[in-house]
């Protein structure tokens, strides 16, 4: 099995453009939101709460009220460890041969792809948090048959962008 050649890619400072930095500011403005959120609405939580959702977006699990933190926890993990991946694309793995000619494109897409799958990220988990205090707090006991497939197109379509422009900018 051959092996990468990434100690010969080139390093390249992957310039910041007006949808990198706004994807950027998405990212961590969501995951503030979050933690505001959870932190203004878990006084009034009762004991139990909703911990898990089944495919029908229906509660399945329960637990204590203090595992709400964990999904702000989980998301800061998230999009402080794709800002820091976001700065060195020449360690990613790629779906083509990368070269001098074309790493700049290429790592460009890769850092933008992070970027985005960041907002994206942020944007499930604070619809997790927003969807389980609905639940603990409510009758309704559902996220909704909706958020599946709303989870789904928000990982998928940025993958779907880069895998168009990683091949368009192939050579």
């Amino acid at each position: 099995m051959e092996k990468p050649d990434m100690e010969n890619r080139p390093k390249h400072s992957i310039p910041l453009t007006p949808a990198d930095s706004l994807a950027e500011w998405l990212g961590w403005t969501l995951l503030v939101i979050n933690w505001l959120i959870v932190l203004r609405v878990y006084g009034s939580l009762p004991d139990t709460i909703p911990t898990h959702f089944n495919l029908a977006g229906e509660a399945d699990g329960y637990g204590s009220s203090m595992t709400l933190f964990l999904i702000p926890v989980i998301s800061t993990v998230s999009v402080l460890g794709m800002s820091i991946l976001a700065r060195f694309p020449e360690i990613y793995n790629y779906p083509v041969k990368i070269t001098p000619e074309n790493a700049i494109k290429q790592y460009t897409a890769a850092v933008r792809l992070v970027r985005w799958l960041k907002v994206s990220l942020a944007l499930v988990f604070l619809l997790i948090s927003f969807g389980t205090i609905v639940s603990a707090t409510s009758a309704s006991n559902t996220l909704g048959l909706w958020f599946l497939p709303l989870v789904l197109l928000l990982i998928n379509l940025p993958l779907a962008i880069y895998l168009i422009r990683v091949f368009r900018n192939k050579k």
